[in-house]
């Protein structure tokens, strides 16, 4: 079921970030997916070089962007994802229509242990994983 803006009782703008992980010394971020439930993507800025995002805002409401990178050399660290700010949008729609919400999920490889063959692991991401800037 699409909605929209439209059908929306109130549309509000924040900035976001995700709260950096626990990581061990030579693990590294090589992808996020953050999905925006009630909500869209205006923009994202500090996404380093190196890194592309892709970004569907969905008619439906359900959002999602995901970020990856090419070369392991612009793999993230805790603190560099900091940087990377989620301008978004979120709808207050009517009584029983989802309401406006973040979740996703990192994806951490050790590069260091294992040259050719990073071990990866996931990192599932709730509402509490992500910081409200402003």
């Amino acid at each position: 079921m699409s909605i929209g803006p439209a059908l929306a009782q109130e549309v509000t703008h924040h900035t976001y970030v995700i709260q950096p992980p626990n990581l061990s010394q030579n693990e590294s971020i090589s992808r996020f997916e953050v999905h925006i439930d009630a909500g869209g993507v205006e923009g994202v800025t500090g996404l380093p070089m190196g890194w592309t995002i892709t970004i569907d805002n969905d008619g439906s409401l359900n959002t999602k962007a995901e970020g990856s990178f090419e070369f392991e050399s612009v793999a993230l660290d805790p603190n560099q994802l900091k940087k990377i700010q989620f301008h978004l949008m979120g709808w207050e729609p009517f009584k029983g229509f989802p309401k406006f919400g973040l979740s996703g999920s990192l994806e951490v490889d050790d590069f260091v242990s294992d040259r050719d063959r990073p071990k990866e692991r996931k990192i599932i991401l709730g509402p509490g994983n992500f910081e409200l800037v402003k």
